[in-house]
């Protein structure tokens, strides 16, 4: 089940990454956020503090989120205890997880334009057809 959330969540921002290349890093957080509740099923204690409010490159989300699975599959064996913190500011992403005690750190650099924030294009539902 935490590798089909995590082919799902990286699907999602693939699929999204083909109409703009400027995410929200909330797309990020959903992620991470479900793969905790898939890992807690199994047995494991989560914890998760989050301030991803930004806009980011998909790419770097999708590497970020790559990351902590990697970090996951590595530990998944073994792991009694996860807590993920993940930072999100202008010009950087930063993911911090504590697996029983061991701290992996991943920090990627990477900085938005305001002429790229510009051009990412908004989406807008045209109404039409028949109402749920």
């Amino acid at each position: 089940s935490v590798y089909k959330v995590y082919i799902k969540r990286s699907c999602n921002i693939m699929l999204l990454r083909q109409n703009s290349q400027i995410l929200n890093a909330f797309e990020l957080e959903n992620g991470i956020r479900e793969s905790l509740d898939y890992i807690q099923l199994n047995g494991v204690k989560c914890g998760y503090t989050s301030n991803a409010k930004e806009d980011f490159f998909a790419d770097d989300l999708l590497r970020t989120y790559n990351y902590f699975q990697e970090v996951v599959e590595y530990n998944i064996g073994t792991m009694k205890e996860l807590f993920v913190d993940l930072s999100v500011e202008r010009d950087r992403i930063r993911l911090r997880l504590v697996v029983d005690r061991r701290v992996y750190d991943k920090e990627i650099m990477s900085a938005i334009t305001d002429e790229q924030r510009m051009l990412r294009p908004t989406f807008s539902f045209q109404g039409g057809g028949v109402g749920i």
